[in-house]
């Protein structure tokens, strides 16, 4: 049976979202996503694709490579 691997949480995307001031449902809106799916990015439970990702910095105000 294969051991199920969990992906890192995104560098520092709770520390910039809270920074801003942004709750986690202001983010998901902007990407598109519900509260839920969004919680699992923060903590490393989902893969972020190319699109939401380019949002998420845009949001935040930063380049993607600084939440990899």
């Amino acid at each position: 049976m294969a051991k199920e691997t969990r992906n890192p949480p995104l560098a520092g995307l709770r520390e910039r979202r809270l920074f801003r001031r942004l709750n986690q449902q202001d983010l998901a809106d902007t990407i598109g996503v519900n509260q839920s799916h969004y919680r699992q990015f923060e903590a490393g439970g989902v893969r972020l694709d190319v699109h939401r990702a380019k949002k998420l910095a845009d949001a935040l105000d930063c380049a993607i490579e600084d939440l990899l």
